[in-house]
């Protein structure tokens, strides 16, 4: 089986504010015009879009599709637990008395593949447990292993399997170590910057997603832990879930209707899918939900 062919696999400011086009719009598919009518508030060309669009594309991150002339991007199975992560949507965790494990064991003379396959590990929420070894308490999609396999070849280096815990003071301690809440001062650092924000007569779109940015990084390792594996420590990473879920309220209530605005008026606009479960979070109808009640 062919190889992946090398690139870059850290997701860069610039490729983490593409992709957040999709929550700011509230949409599964966006087209192109529309990706940059919107980060044109944050200071990129028209030019740098397209191609950021294209080296996400090549990584395997969005789907394109074509619409007569123009391209609509969807985000690839792969992106969509790490944007639900930093959405403020996520859900608890189960916890059977297991966790999803991942042992890598590639060695450094197949540093590039080793690097690709932890790239994409951390997307469905594996973290490291220890060298070699990560860790999920969610189930993973079916497609996970074939991910994998074509990301190194032929050649092994990856073996799927289950870890049990001794106890549940280890099953904790393991959860611990994997899923590390950011620090409490952090935390408290973090929820003054949003409350600043939030009573700001307005704001620009560079000065939120630099918050935005900042709030999602601080919580990159937490997980929405079970009761099972929490300790006296959980309640920081609860917190850090709340405050994202906070600053996407505020972005709801602020700034959304302005950038609709200006995105539905696009000859482009028919293209977009909406994501009726981000509608349902915010509590408004999916833009057109008017008309086509009045077409039923």
């Amino acid at each position: 089986m062919p190889r992946v062919s090398p690139s870059r696999y850290r997701m860069t400011r610039a490729a983490f504010d593409l992709v957040s086009v999709f929550g700011c719009l509230g949409a599964v598919a966006v087209p192109g015009p529309a990706f940059a009518a919107v980060l044109a508030h944050r200071g990129y060309s028209a030019l740098s879009v397209r191609n950021e669009l294209v080296r996400l594309v090549d990584r395997g991150l969005l789907v394109r599709s074509t619409a007569g002339r123009v391209s609509v991007y969807r985000r690839s199975t792969q992106l969509d637990g790490g944007f639900v992560r930093y959405s403020g949507a996520q859900e608890t965790a189960a916890y059977d008395g297991s966790f999803r494990a991942l042992l890598v064991t590639i060695p450094e003379t197949r540093r590039g593949d080793r690097d690709r396959v932890l790239h994409v590990a951390r997307h469905w929420g594996y973290r490291p447990l220890r060298a070699g070894v990560l860790i999920a308490v969610r189930e993973q999609p079916d497609d996970l292993s074939r991910q994998l396999e074509r990301l190194v070849g032929d050649e092994a280096g990856i073996e799927h399997c289950r870890l049990v815990p001794e106890s549940d003071a280890q099953a904790r301690a393991w959860a611990r170590r994997a899923f590390a809440a950011p620090e409490e001062a952090e935390v408290e650092r973090l929820a003054a910057r949003v409350r600043e924000l939030g009573a700001a007569p307005a704001f620009g779109h560079r000065e939120y997603f630099d918050l935005f940015h900042e709030v999602a990084m601080a919580i990159e390792r937490t997980e929405v832990l079970p009761e099972a594996l929490s300790d006296r420590d959980g309640g920081v990473g609860v917190r850090a879930r709340r405050l994202m879920a906070a600053v996407v309220e505020l972005w709801a209530q602020r700034m959304l209707d302005e950038q609709l605005a200006e995105v539905l008026a696009l000859p482009a606009a028919g293209l977009i899918a909406w994501d009726p479960g981000f509608w349902a979070r915010v509590g408004r109808p999916m833009p057109g939900a008017d008309e086509r009640e009045a077409q039923a």
